[in-house]
């Protein structure tokens, strides 16, 4: 019993040190990136700005669906908060994204509960038998899984859309999700 405690300090120490490489490099890597990309991303954003400022009454209409659609697809929505912060203002912006973000949410789980449960529960019930289980048991458990989606939806390590297509798998309620 006690090799095997150690065995497992063994991984888990050799796992955070993967990790944390891990992070290091993605870390340098965004910054290479950044300083290789860099006036090309702020030619995009301004880009994004251009057509938002000129789709008129149209633009938070656009927005919206742009939105809602990246978070259905799982695209990568870098930098949309920002130009709409700064078209519209910090308070009318977050509200504006946070409208967004929740509709694009609720539509993502339940496509995720609806269309793909069935083979992407069955997956990771042969992948993840017991844990699975357990987490599915967790996040359904009525208000403290909604407060567990919370604390999931607050950590930058899951991606925000990956949330919805997980959460759509469990058997957590919708309201809780979103």
């Amino acid at each position: 019993v006690h090799g095997g405690e150690s065995s497992n300090c063994s991984n888990m120490k050799a796992r955070v040190v993967a990790g944390g490489l891990a992070v290091f490099v993605a870390v340098v890597a965004i910054a290479l990136a950044g300083k290789h990309f860099g006036s090309d991303i702020i030619r995009l954003l301004k880009y994004g700005e251009d057509l938002i400022e000129n789709a008129g009454w149209w633009a938070p209409l656009l927005i919206f669906v742009i939105y809602v659609s990246s978070t259905v697809l799982v695209l990568p929505l870098f930098g949309f908060h920002t130009v709409c912060g700064f078209v519209y203002g910090t308070v009318k912006g977050a509200l504006l994204v946070s409208f967004s973000q929740t509709a694009g949410a609720g539509l993502a789980f339940l496509v995720s509960r609806y269309l793909f449960r069935g083979f992407v529960t069955g997956v990771l019930k042969n992948r993840f038998n017991e844990k699975f289980t357990a987490i599915d048991a967790a996040i359904g458990s009525g208000w403290k899984g909604a407060k567990i989606v919370f604390l999931i939806r607050l950590s930058p390590l899951i991606p925000y859309s990956v949330t919805n297509y997980v959460c759509g798998c469990t058997s957590t309620f919708v309201f809780a999700q979103i």
